[in-house]
């Protein structure tokens, strides 16, 4: 489910932000795992009731794993999708 949020959001990235530049982050512990992926692009008004297929679906893959979504977006500053999962299991 992780790889599948990381190809969506890089997917959004690519079709929508025009953007130059995208980061990807992953920190992996005991007590929590985090992956984000900002990028430089147009970015967009973040609207709840209009989030396209694509967010839908990352929120949702994260819904299985029992993670959270913070999608941060600023018109013409980018924007930057995180992925937090308390407690991950080893193995």
């Amino acid at each position: 489910m992780i790889i599948r949020i990381a190809q969506e959001a890089i997917n959004n990235s690519l079709k929508h932000a025009n953007a130059r530049h995208l980061h990807i982050y992953i920190k992996y512990g005991m007590n929590e795992f985090q992956m984000a992926i900002k990028d430089d692009g147009v970015g967009f008004e973040l609207a709840p009731q209009r989030s396209g297929v694509g967010l839908q679906s990352i929120y949702q893959r994260a819904r299985v794993i029992n993670g959270d979504i913070e999608v941060k977006s600023v018109p013409g500053n980018g924007t930057e999708i995180l992925l937090t999962i308390a407690n991950p299991v080893y193995g």
